[in-house]
């Protein structure tokens, strides 16, 4: 929309970057096709131990990792929505900011966030994983508080450091958490169990958190209830992070002797 009026974006603008989109599906079907099973799902393959209905499984045996797995999603991907896409409607509708400059704001940061996440991911394979989420979640905690009194002065270097404050901490989060919810589950029901959590947790978080900043940025708090509802998110996040590491210390633990 930089380079499009309002109604030519309305009208067909918004089309293209759907169109674009293809390539990645391309991308996406290219890096998938090359990239072979773990050892351990293909040991499992071998000896016909994969499962008909995994679904089932997970959520009759690992119902607590599921619950505690779509925590750190669900946090994660509420604050991702509201410093990108509710951004640029209450900074241009609310406060009057030029849209342009949120959107270039916005692609900046989302750029640089890129290879934060793919650092983030490559520390937590020297590293705890849950460690670096709760890292991240712990600098995202202060990013998030900070978030709205920053972007309500409408200052675009302040809001530009509000948002690549919230999508540096949130890279910390990001980049462990597929390895992290995978490694919760047992190789039969890992991949089922993983995905289930990270789907229900972004369907509750990314996607309500939207209409709910709408809600609250109404109310007479404002754009403080905003925040409060964003730290609330990030701190559910931590502890789905915290649990789950729990959890897996738990099953590495010896049984005690009778």
């Amino acid at each position: 929309s930089l380079s499009t009026s309002t109604e030519q974006f309305a009208s067909w603008g918004w089309r293209i970057p759907f169109l674009l989109s293809a390539a990645l599906v391309l991308v996406g079907l290219y890096v998938r096709l090359r990239v072979d099973e773990t050892p351990e799902f293909t040991a499992h393959k071998a000896r016909g131990a994969t499962l008909r209905m995994p679904i089932a499984q997970v959520l009759r045996q690992h119902w607590r990792t599921v619950l505690l797995g779509l925590l750190i999603p669900m946090g994660t991907t509420g604050l991702g929505y509201v410093s990108l896409v509710f951004l640029l409607s209450y900074g241009a509708g609310t406060l009057g900011m030029n849209r342009n400059v949120l959107l270039v704001i916005v692609m900046v940061a989302s750029m640089l966030e890129i290879p934060a996440a793919l650092l983030a991911a490559r520390w937590s394979d020297r590293v705890e994983r849950s460690r670096v989420i709760l890292w991240g979640g712990a600098a995202t905690l202060v990013a998030a508080a900070l978030f709205f009194p920053l972007v309500d002065t409408r200052s675009p270097i302040l809001v530009g450091l509000a948002v690549l404050a919230v999508r540096f901490g949130l890279a910390l989060m990001y980049g462990p958490v597929a390895a992290l919810l995978a490694e919760s589950f047992p190789t039969t029901v890992g991949y089922s169990g993983a995905s289930l959590a990270y789907q229900l947790g972004s369907i509750a978080g990314g996607g309500l958190s939207p209409i709910m900043a709408t809600i609250l940025v109404a109310s007479s708090a404002g754009s403080a209830a905003v925040s409060g509802y964003l730290v609330a998110l990030i701190a559910l996040s931590m502890l789905g992070a915290a649990g789950i590491r729990r959890l897996k210390r738990a099953g590495r633990r010896p049984a005690r002797a009778p």
